[in-house]
C-alpha cells in the first residue's frame, strides 16, 4: 500500500457563485468565416452533392440541396416544385450561363474569381434578384453607383433601385438627390426639374422627411411639393392626396408667420386639404410654446441641412449697438440710422450651433460713405463691446475686399459695392468657414471646433443697409398645373 491509495478520488466540487448560468453570444465574423471555409470545399464538389444543376447546352454543375434552400425563398420554391430524379433545370438565357456560375460561386464562397464589371453589372443585378442572392444584388448596387456619372443616371439608377429592391442603391441615390436638390430645382443642373418631377411619390417623401435636403428656405422647399404635387396629380384630388403625404414633413416652425397667414392661410385650394388644418394648428401652438414636449413630437422644428437663414434675424437690443441700428422685414434688414463716424456690432439673434453645415447670404442693399464695414462671424463669446471685428475670434470680409481673420489680413478680393451678394458657409464637421462674393470664393478658413458663432456686422456709416437674405417667396399657385393642362386640353379640342 502507499498513501495515494487512502486517497479518495471525487470529481472536482464547483462553488456556487451569483452567475448560474451565461450566454454563448452569437459572433457573424467567427461563423461566417468558418462556415466560408468549409462551405468552399462543396463548391462544384461530388462530396455529399445531392443534386445537379443542368444550364443550357447542357453543362452540368454538382450542387447541394442545403446550401441552395438556405439562400432564399426562391431557391426552396425552385427545390420543392422543380427537381426531378436529382435534376434542376435551371431556366437562363445561354449568355448568362457565365454570370450564373458566378452567382453560384458567390453562394458558396461569399466571393467570385470573376469581377463585376461593365459588361456583366446589369445581368449579374438581374440573376441576384431573380434568385433571391441579396448581399450579391447589393454588390452590384454599389458597382453601378460608383461608375455612374450625371444626374439622369441617378434617377434611372433609383428607379432600377426601387423595381430590384436594392436598398444601398436606394438610400445612396436618395442621399444625391437630396444634397444636390436645390442646384437640381434652380436649373444649375442642366433638366434638373424634370428629373425630380419623374420621381415616386416614395422618393419624396424620404427627400421631404430627410434632415440632409439641401434647401435655403423652408418656404423654398414647400412651394417645390406644391408644383410637384400639381404636376405629378392628374386630377385636383389626386394632387391633394399626394400633400396629404408630403405636407406633415415640411418644417412648419421654420417657415415665417407672416408667410402662413397671409400666404398659406388665404389659399382656399391648400386649406381644403383637412391635414394642413392641422398643421398649422399645432405649428401655431408650437409658437406660443416651443418648449412643450408634447408638441415637439407632433411637427419637427429642427433646421435642415442648408436652410439656417430662415432662423437668424438681426438683434437690435443688445446693449453694445446703443440703438443706432433700425430693423425692417422681420428683423432680416439691418439699417445704420444714427452715430455717424462711429462703428457698431449688430449681430443675429441666435448663434449658428454644430453639429452640421450652414450657409446663408448677405445682400449689400446700401453701402454709403467709405469707411470700415465688416461683415462675418464672431466666436459666441468675442467681446462685443470693442465696436470692431477686428479680435481673436473673427472671420469677417472688409469693405476694401480685405478678408481677415481677427487682425491679419488672410487674403485680398474686390472692394464690395452697393447691389453685391455675399454667401458665407460654415461647415463644423470639416472645421470651415467659406466667404464667396456674388458667387465666386473668396476665402475658406480652418475654424476652431466646439465652438458656436454669431453672424455679424460691424458698420461706421449712416445708411449702410444690409439684408440677411430671406425675403419670403411668394406661395406656388396651387392648381395652375392643371388649369394650363385644361386650357390646353379645351384649345386642342377647338382646334
Amino acid at each position: 500500500e502507499t498513501e495515494m491509495d487512502d486517497v479518495a478520488v471525487h470529481a472536482p466540487v464547483v462553488k456556487k457563485s451569483r452567475v448560474e448560468q451565461v450566454t454563448i453570444e452569437f459572433s457573424p465574423t467567427v461563423l461566417g468565416e468558418h462556415l466560408q471555409s468549409n462551405m468552399s470545399m462543396l463548391h462544384l464538389s461530388q462530396a455529399l452533392s445531392d443534386l445537379v444543376i443542368v444550364l443550357p447546352g447542357e453543362e452540368r454543375l454538382p450542387a447541394h440541396k442545403f446550401v441552395l434552400f438556405m439562400w432564399s425563398a426562391k431557391w426552396r420554391e425552385l427545390l420543392n416544385r422543380d427537381v426531378k430524379s436529382g435534376e434542376l433545370r435551371v431556366d437562363i438565357k445561354p449568355e448568362d450561363v457565365d454570370n450564373f456560375k458566378m452567382l453560384l460561386e458567390y453562394m458558396y464562397t461569399g466571393t467570385s474569381k470573376q469581377k463585376i464589371n461593365a459588361s456583366n453589372i446589369m445581368e449579374l443585378m438581374q440573376l441576384a434578384s431573380d434568385y433571391g442572392v441579396d448581399p450579391l444584388k447589393e454588390e452590384c448596387g454599389e458597382f453601378l453607383f460608383q461608375t455612374s456619372q450625371g444626374d439622369f443616371n441617378v434617377v434611372f439608377l433609383l428607379d432600377l433601385s426601387r423595381k430590384l429592391q436594392v436598398h444601398r442603391l436606394e438610400a445612396k441615390c436618395a442621399g444625391y438627390l437630396a444634397e444636390n436638390f436645390q442646384e437640381m430645382w434652380s436649373g444649375e443642373i442642366k433638366d434638373g426639374e424634370q428629373l425630380l418631377l419623374r420621381l415616386e411619390l416614395s422618393t419624396w417623401v424620404e427627400l421631404v422627411k430627410s434632415d440632409d435636403i439641401n434647401v435655403s428656405r423652408e418656404e423654398d422647399l414647400l412651394n417645390v411639393v406644391l408644383k410637384y404635387a400639381d404636376t405629378k396629380g392628374k386630377t385636383p384630388d389626386e394632387s391633394k392626396a399626394i400633400l396629404a403625404q408630403l405636407l406633415p414633413h415640411i418644417r412648419w416652425p421654420l417657415c415665417s408667420a407672416k408667410y402662413l397667414v397671409e400666404e398659406v392661410e388665404t389659399n382656399k385650394e391648400l386649406m381644403s386639404i383637412p391635414v394642413l388644418r392641422g398643421l398649422l394648428y399645432e405649428t401655431f401652438r408650437y409658437r406660443m410654446a416651443p418648449k412643450s414636449y408634447p408638441l415637439r413630437q407632433m411637427i419637427s422644428s429642427r433646421p435642415r441641412k442648408s436652410n439656417s437663414n430662415v432662423t437668424l434675424q438681426w438683434d437690435k437690443d443688445q446693449p453694445f449697438t446703443y440703438g443706432v441700428y433700425s430693423l425692417e422685414n422681420e428683423g432680416m434688414t439691418a439699417l445704420k440710422s444714427s452715430q455717424a463716424g462711429t462703428i457698431y456690432i449688430l449681430r443675429t439673434k441666435t448663434t449658428i450651433q454644430g453639429p452640421g453645415r450652414f450657409f446663408w447670404e448677405v445682400s449689400l442693399d446700401a453701402i454709403p460713405g467709405g469707411q470700415e464695414l465688416h461683415i462675418g462671424i464672431a466666436e459666441e463669446n468675442f467681446n462685443f463691446y470693442t465696436a470692431y471685428l477686428r479680435g481673436t475670434g473673427t472671420h469677417y470680409i472688409e469693405r476694401t475686399g480685405q478678408v481677415n481673420e481677427g487682425n491679419t489680413t488672410v487674403a485680398n478680393t474686390s472692394a464690395l459695392a452697393a447691389g453685391d451678394e455675399l454667401s458665407f458657409a460654415l461647415d463644423f464637421e470639416a472645421s470651415t468657414f467659406a466667404i464667396s462674393v456674388n458667387g465666386l470664393l473668396a476665402h475658406t478658413f480652418s475654424i476652431r471646433s466646439g465652438i458656436n458663432y454669431y453672424p455679424c456686422i460691424a458698420a461706421r456709416d449712416v445708411g449702410v443697409k444690409i439684408s440677411l437674405k430671406g425675403k419670403r417667396p411668394k406661395l406656388y399657385d396651387f392648381g395652375s398645373a392643371k388649369l394650363a393642362q385644361a386650357i390646353a386640353t379645351s384649345t386642342t379640342t377647338s382646334t
